[in-house]
């Protein structure tokens, strides 16, 4: 499985080399922040997590892509253990991409905390659970990516997501907000939350994350041959 994992890191080795300038310019935008002491050094620090973690997410979007072909699945599937290899490969590259990204962007955190003088706490939290929910997020998507192939799984994917998104803006616009309180109400209950480390929902969402993660790579497993029907080549 390990080979396979090297072979992923070699084969997409260029694109991943794309996400270091992306990482360089939002590290001096949160430099210099902290440098000048800029009052919205929380601000870029967020902004800065959010566009590293949606260009990673590309990249492990991605990782079934390159395989899709049925000459490399007829030969996965004649191997011993092949399926499981093949995608356990997969999962593991999303992994460990995940968790780089998390532990670079964590160092960034408490770089410009330590400039500023600011409690990072809250942002470190936020980050954790915007990896996990990221893991989460990944969990429910790759089995379709491998039981339709990377061309049929995105379109059923963008169609939930058109879904999800239109109920989001009909319930912004004619949906009730008073209880949601007001902005600052909302940032301040956030706040509350990062902060609480004893809460349930923060103790347990990485266990869940796990958890899901490794049910949809069993899953993933049992769908493999499944979708070399959608495979082009």
């Amino acid at each position: 499985m390990f080979g396979l994992v090297y072979k992923e890191l070699v084969t997409r080795k260029n694109h991943l080399l794309l996400i270091l300038p992306i990482a360089a310019l939002f590290t001096i935008m949160v430099i210099s922040d902290a440098a000048t002491k800029d009052e919205y050094i929380g601000v870029m620090m967020i902004l800065a997590a959010v566009c590293i973690i949606l260009v990673a997410g590309m990249f492990e979007q991605g990782s079934f892509e390159n395989d899709e072909t049925k000459k490399w699945l007829s030969f996965i599937a004649s191997s011993e253990n092949g399926v499981r290899k093949q995608i356990g490969s997969k999962y593991l590259f999303n992994f460990f991409l995940m968790v780089s990204v998390f532990t670079y962007l964590e160092l960034l955190f408490e770089l410009a905390a330590a400039m500023t003088g600011i409690n990072a706490d809250m942002y470190c939290m936020a980050l954790q659970l915007m990896m996990f929910f990221q893991m989460i997020y990944r969990a429910v998507e790759s089995p379709f990516m491998v039981a339709f192939g990377s061309k049929y799984g995105n379109t059923i994917r963008m169609i939930v997501m058109l879904v999800l998104v239109f109920g989001f803006i009909v319930y912004s616009l004619f949906g009730d907000l008073s209880i949601f309180g007001s902005t600052e109400e909302i940032l301040l209950k956030a706040q509350q939350f990062l902060t609480d480390k004893g809460s349930y929902f923060i103790l347990l969402t990485p266990a869940c994350a796990l958890i899901l993660y490794y049910i949809s790579f069993e899953i993933s497993c049992r769908l493999y041959l499944h979708g070399g029907e959608y495979y082009e080549k």
